[in-house]
């Protein structure tokens, strides 16, 4: 369930063991409280329109980018300062 990407979430939602996946993820949150974010979105998602379903992966991709943009650019400066460590 942690895969919500794209039409990733819809799809899940179809499935006949989607409702065992996400009971356990529930009862997981009691020991892990880390997966508590995960499980509201689940809730959230399971009880939203459409239209806010496709809002809520909009969400969640946008920040996806934002994070793997982040971490290029980070790359970058690393093999930026390499390459200036190398020539010194």
């Amino acid at each position: 369930l942690k895969r919500r990407f794209g039409k990733r979430a819809l799809h899940l939602l179809t499935l006949k063991r989607f409702r065992a996946g996400y009971d356990f993820l529930l009862l997981r949150t009691l020991i892990e409280p880390e997966l508590s974010e995960l499980a509201d979105w689940w809730t959230k998602f399971q009880d939203a329109t459409e239209d806010e379903q496709q809002e809520m992966v909009q969400v969640l991709e946008q920040a996806r980018q934002q994070h793997f943009s982040k971490i290029l650019c980070l790359q970058r400066h690393i093999t930026l300062i390499r390459h200036f460590r190398n020539f010194c």
